[in-house]
């Protein structure tokens, strides 16, 4: 019996992320997002399992961020941007409308 049903996989390095947060999945956990109360997010952005929102990011509409992703402090999504599953986007980061940022 499971102690706790939510679970932030709280890892840097983006594949070990990606690993984890699978085998969390398949274990039964409910991976949550952890969004700052200081950013600013769109209600048509959406969001998937896992992700991290720091301080003062902007999310603009019908942007997509992936599973796993961590999308670091003072950083822009513009509308229409994709940042694929496991991607980092690092402090003071503008991504420009209907760009595709990929995980390295």
């Amino acid at each position: 019996m499971k102690k706790y049903s939510n679970i932030f996989i709280a890892i840097g390095n983006n594949r070990l992320r990606e690993t984890l947060i699978t085998q969390a999945q398949e274990i039964g956990f409910n991976v949550v997002n952890l969004i700052s109360n200081k950013s600013i997010v769109s209600n048509y952005v959406k969001i998937d399992q896992g992700c991290v929102i720091f301080s003062n990011v902007v999310t603009e509409p019908n942007s997509t961020i992936g599973n796993g992703c961590v999308i670091c402090a003072n950083s822009v999504i513009n509308r229409d941007a994709f940042i694929a599953d496991c991607s980092f986007v690092n402090s003071s980061s503008v991504d420009r409308p209907t760009v595709l940022v990929e995980r390295k």
